[in-house]
């Protein structure tokens, strides 16, 4: 196993953490760094719009409609770029937390009654010093994009 896929970011958005494998990370960047475009916005799939990030335009997904958490209204100050199957996307984050090794990770499947439909982005929480953590991965997250009610 390569370093990256033995270590997690962690974040925060809307104050609940969330955690992901570092593998999945392309980079780190600060939002005024990455201007949004909203003429290219696709709400039904969770696209806010694209971003320039060097020579290319990525889409911009919106991760808290996605995970059902309230809008603030303001623009969340960090972007993560992510590797996905069809190539790089964005999301917006409110604070990185660090990236920690996976030791300090426990996994626990989500039980099934929370979620019968499985239609969650997300099947595992990871307890760190006891805070439970919803745990994505960028793979899983692209195939809800499209799918989530």
């Amino acid at each position: 196993m390569s370093p990256a896929a033995q270590m997690h970011l962690v974040f925060r958005l809307y104050g609940i953490g969330f955690a992901l494998p570092l593998s999945d990370l392309v980079e780190i960047r600060e939002t005024p760094e990455c201007p949004l475009d909203p003429s290219l916005a696709a709400p039904t799939e969770h696209i806010l719009g694209v971003i320039q990030l060097r020579d290319e335009q990525l889409p911009l997904r919106d991760l808290r409609t996605l995970m059902r958490l309230p809008s603030r209204g303001a623009e969340e100050p960090v972007t993560l770029i992510l590797n996905g199957q069809e190539g790089a996307w964005g999301v917006r984050v409110d604070e990185v937390e660090g990236i920690f090794p996976a030791e300090q990770f426990t996994p626990r499947e989500l039980p099934f009654l929370l979620d019968p439909t499985h239609k969650r982005p997300y099947t595992t929480l990871l307890l760190r010093h006891n805070e439970p953590l919803v745990s994505l991965e960028s793979d899983r997250l692209d195939s809800a994009w499209g799918n989530h009610e």
